[in-house]
């Protein structure tokens, strides 16, 4: 049983799912970023220090989709600026929305029941392994789980402590949002929920 369902990366499709299935819509600052395993750890590690903090290292692309680059990080922002020439112009204004989200993120840490993260991303044991590590240093013996998601292909168990690898299907043609069965199956939702195991019982 779990307190807490949080995104910790690297699309917007976990966000997405943890709301549809938990019914809650809070926000978390990993919601909608695209950013890496590493980026990730770097950025729980540092307490989100540096995090945006820097105009020289944000940056607008237009290939291969329109995003604002973090140099810091690595995370690639979609929805928070306007995705054009100026963009610094509001700068601050995403700077604040992040700086609360991370003071939510802090609170989050300090929780003292079970939270559960989930990850989805195309990389593998040694990407991951150190995001667990770092979460587990900020959960400082406080229990969590995380449950790593990748869809390109389907892996033996990375025998990782508190970490559940497992392969998660896709819809074709490809949706942003995911497949809803395949989500509900790593959550003990209805069909086979034999995968599911570490986070059946989602939220408390």
């Amino acid at each position: 049983m779990f307190d807490h369902v949080v995104s910790v990366g690297g699309d917007c499709q976990p966000a997405h799912q943890i709301r549809r299935i938990t019914g809650r819509d809070e926000a978390h600052v990993f919601d909608w970023l695209l950013v890496r395993a590493a980026g990730v750890a770097r950025l729980v590690e540092s307490d989100f220090d540096g995090f945006l903090a820097d105009d020289a290292a944000l940056s607008l692309h237009m290939s291969p989709y329109a995003h604002v680059a973090d140099a810091h990080s690595g995370a690639h922002l979609l929805h928070d600026f306007p995705l054009v020439p100026g963009l610094l112009a509001h700068a601050d204004a995403v700077r604040r929305k992040y700086a609360f989200l991370a003071a939510r993120w802090r609170l989050l840490m300090a929780a003292p029941g079970p939270v559960l993260f989930v990850w989805l991303g195309s990389e593998g044991r040694d990407a991951v392994a150190p995001l667990a590590e770092a979460l587990r240093r900020q959960r400082a013996g406080r229990p969590f789980h995380l449950l790593a998601l990748r869809s390109d292909v389907a892996e033996p168990d990375w025998r990782l402590p508190d970490v559940s690898n497992r392969f998660l299907r896709q819809p074709a043609p490809y949706v942003w949002t995911g497949d809803d069965d395949a989500w509900n199956a790593h959550f003990g939702i209805g069909g086979d929920a034999t995968q599911a195991e570490p986070a059946s019982r989602a939220v408390a």
